[in-house]
């Protein structure tokens, strides 16, 4: 105990605990070598405190070469479902004024002729199925989507739904209060050409549906 000791050569095996002293490195030489493990224990087997970090990465991986791989890799086949989750993000401290924060931020920028997708979802399976799940303050807006361009509908396009299903609804909004509005639309360009709302349908037995202009003049239908 309290001896220093090096290993030249060969498999180090410890029988019992290893503990590093305040401020020591523990670094593994690059190569190809791995951290593996198998855990039977019930516990949380890995835990990490970094309370007095302010600034940086509490984990940091970089995967410069990745071409079919996953930078992070969380699977589980568990058949005693209890609303787990797999990945669970939780921040309740107070924020300073005007800062934001973000529970998860994710930005795909990478150039090619193929699609960047910053959040890709999909769920099945179950009796019942939602990709996405949104709820927050009643008060305030649950979801915000700037002008994006989806690169496939000709122009730009804040949100796109599409649905090979039949009989599916693209969209169905539904309001249970009492006096609020199912659905506002709102065209704030002065444009000439701004449209409220438009609808139209590509199949050849029915024409464009509707037309809705800024001025409340409906076309079509």
């Amino acid at each position: 105990a309290g001896t220093d000791f090096v290993a030249a050569t060969g498999a180090l095996n410890l029988a019992d605990d290893l503990t590093l002293a305040a401020g020591a490195d523990l670094t593994m030489s690059s190569g190809a070598g791995l951290y593996s493990q198998t855990y039977t224990g019930t516990a949380t087997p890995m835990t990490l405190t970094a309370n007095s970090m302010t600034t940086g990465s509490g984990i940091s991986i970089a995967a410069n070469a990745l071409s079919t791989g996953n930078g992070i890799s969380i699977s589980s086949t568990s058949t005693a479902a209890d609303a787990y989750k797999l990945v669970n993000l939780s921040s309740s401290g107070a924020a300073a004024a005007l800062k934001d924060r973000y529970g998860i931020y994710s930005s795909m920028t990478g150039t090619g002729t193929g699609v960047n997708y910053a959040g890709y979802f999909t769920s099945s399976g179950a009796s019942t199925n939602r990709t996405i799940y949104a709820t927050g303050d009643p008060t305030a807006d649950v979801a915000v989507f700037e002008s994006v361009n989806t690169g496939n509908v000709g122009s730009a396009c804040t949100f796109l739904v599409t649905t090979a299903t039949s009989n599916a609804k693209g969209i169905y909004l539904r309001n249970d209060g009492d006096g609020d509005v199912a659905a506002h639309i709102e065209t704030n360009n002065a444009s000439n050409a701004s449209q409220t709302l438009y609808v139209t349908s590509n199949s050849p037995q029915a024409p464009d549906v509707a037309s809705i202009t800024a001025a409340g003049n409906m076309t079509g239908g």
